[in-house]
């Protein structure tokens, strides 16, 4: 069988799916099917749906969710589904739960906890429902549960460094090597799989992975240090995930990895280096081209630039050991002290801003640039960033193409709550209120949302992820043939949120699908309790309880059809073989891509 690769970028769905159909021709006329033959490519989940199908999924995604026809695809038109949510705030009409459609809970679980599972709604009416819930995610920190889970990673999975702060004896004692540093990066990584498919506060972890690639440090950059980066995301993310963006970027900005990862270390008097001035407005707060990112100019960095200058890591050196490895601090030595004035001449309201800067400042000025940036005072540039971060959590939490009243909502909080040490939980409480939930659209799920929904959905088990060279394991063996291994994106601007290829890697979405429905990762994660549970009577019998228990009863019809279908003639009690291929069907159908 001739192999099919992965599409380029100038490929269609439609092509890519028509040659997996093509290899499918070999698998389903072998009969009966083997298990290896199962397991191969895309090819079989392409035969049983259709090209078109998930061509769909990308076609809604990209539309606005007031069009009629994506609240059709929303719906699945489902006529025989009666469930109604009784408990929904006044809104807009077109947010209104009806009969057919998800309850506002089902809605929020999709979004905020990596897709819906029966074991998050229960949690959901265990805690008093969907505000205390949601209240409950954003403040999870004090929260004996998270903390509980924390401690397991380090007791009980063995993730020994992955909670060091700076100078921490497992990331800067003893060992030196190489190898040391890549063990200690590799348990991050494992930390990052098991946290979002089983952490009790998901969309905390749905944050961090927003904030990895809004603060995106390319841990294999011999400049970031292999151990910088876990210790910067435990110490400098985490904690202000949902707490005040301006003490997050400060955070990020005199953070270990982000310093060594965009030369702020190198950034000193007599010997500017632009690059991180440059990122800190780009990406950070203003964003880049049409809009808020017209604030500034070239000129407007290599003016601003000497400002942040003087801030170094202890042992800066790759793999270098000490007491205080990691430590970050300000040498005035090494900082301009000189007074500044920095223009900001394109801003959207074609109001001209100066930040003036008087000379002796030291350590304070880089508190002061940030401010400027980020305040919401009319004579500084915060309002600009509301935008642009409110703008981009929107896209995150609600869909591709939001409606302007949902971003205005998140940016309104952004300014009501300046200083506030919950003024990012209350943009996303803002933005996922019940009041608008279903106006939320289709996202499609990336490499690490599917394996963390198909996780969650199935109740299933993590042991342990693996590495990058382990192709048995769920790093090795999907996230790097997904694409998708924390930390090892190249660029500083982030894994694009709503890159359509996520779908069109047809491969990696039926070998995760197949691979767990066949236990293929049996020394890494299994679903073998969820398996069990699905009867093996008729083909309907699995059906309705895959639909059920997978996706509330809302797989679309077409999918259900096409799944009939396929197995239509099957000899009935299933076959223990059978029965599974069914669940990966289901796990790699247009259906589950979405959340």
């Amino acid at each position: 069988m001739k192999e099919t690769k992965l599409p380029e970028e100038n490929k269609s769905v439609s092509e890519f799916v028509q040659n997996l159909k093509e290899d499918a021709k070999e698998i389903l006329s072998d009969k009966p099917t083997t298990r290896r033959k199962i397991l191969s490519g895309g090819a079989v989940a392409a035969a049983v749906f259709g090209s078109e199908a998930y061509g769909q999924i990308r076609t809604a995604s990209q539309a606005s969710v007031n069009n009629a026809s994506v609240q059709e695809f929303l719906s699945s038109n489902r006529a025989t589904l009666t469930r109604v949510d009784a408990d929904v705030l006044p809104g807009p009409s077109t947010c209104l739960s009806q009969v057919g459609t998800p309850s506002n809970v089902h809605k929020l679980l999709q979004k905020a906890a990596f897709g819906w599972s029966k074991t998050e709604e229960a949690n959901v009416t265990a805690m008093g429902g969907y505000d205390a819930w949601l209240n409950q995610q954003v403040d999870p920190y004090n929260w004996q549960p998270y903390l509980d889970f924390e401690d397991d990673l380090e007791n009980v999975y063995g993730y020994d460094a992955i909670h060091d702060p700076p100078g921490g004896p497992n990331i800067c004692g003893g060992d030196t090597t190489l190898a040391d540093s890549i063990e200690r990066a590799n348990q991050w990584r494992k930390a990052q799989v098991v946290r979002a498919c089983l952490s009790p506060a998901p969309l905390l972890e749905l944050m961090m992975i927003f904030w990895g690639d809004h603060f995106n440090e390319n841990i294999n950059e011999p400049t970031t240090d292999l151990r910088y980066l876990p210790m910067e995301r435990w110490n400098n993310v985490r904690p202000l995930a949902f707490g005040w963006f301006k003490d997050l970027v400060l955070s990020v900005a005199t953070g270990p990895a982000m310093l060594r990862y965009l030369n702020g270390f190198e950034n000193v008097v007599g010997s500017v280096n632009e690059n991180f001035c440059r990122e800190l407005m780009e990406l950070h707060t203003l964003g880049v081209g049409e809009g808020t990112g017209n604030c500034y100019d070239e000129q407007t960095i290599k003016d601003l630039s000497p400002a942040l200058t003087g801030w170094q890591v202890t042992v800066p050196t790759t793999h270098g050991s000490g007491p205080n490895c990691g430590v970050v601090y300000f040498d005035p030595a090494l900082h301009d002290t000189s007074q500044k004035t920095v223009i900001f001449p394109q801003c959207p309201d074609n109001v001209t801003r100066t930040l003036n800067i008087p000379s002796g400042q030291g350590i304070n000025e880089i508190d002061i640039v940030v401010d400027f940036l980020t305040n919401p005072d009319p004579m500084k540039l915060g309002q600009f960033t509301a935008e642009f971060l409110a703008t981009k959590l929107t896209q995150w939490l609600f869909s591709y193409k939001p409606p302007q009243s949902v971003i205005d909502a998140a940016v309104d909080a952004y300014v009501n709550n300046w200083g506030s040490p919950t003024q990012i939980a209350e943009m996303v409480k803002t933005i996922l209120d019940k009041s608008r939930i279903q106006c939320a659209g289709v996202l499609i799920k990336r490499p690490m949302q599917r394996l963390a929904s198909i996780i969650r959905a199935t109740d299933g088990a993590v042991t342990d992820p693996g590495t990058e060279n382990q192709s048995g394991f769920l790093i090795g063996g999907y996230l790097q043939r997904a694409g998708q291994v924390p930390g090892n994106f190249p660029s500083p601007d982030g894994q694009p949120h709503g890159k359509t290829e996520w779908l069109e890697l047809l491969k990696s979405i039926w070998e995760l699908a197949a691979r767990i429905s066949f236990n293929d990762y049996p020394s890494s994660a299994n679903a073998e309790s969820f398996i069990a549970s699905v009867p093996d009577t008729t083909v309907l019998d699995a059906l309705n309880t895959v639909d059920t228990c997978l996706f509330d009863g809302f797989m679309s019809n077409n999918d259900r059809n096409a799944i009939l279908t396929h197995f239509a003639g099957v000899a009935e009690p299933l076959l223990d073989t059978k029965k599974r291929e069914l669940i990966a069907l289901a796990l790699a159908s247009p259906s589950f891509q979405t959340h």
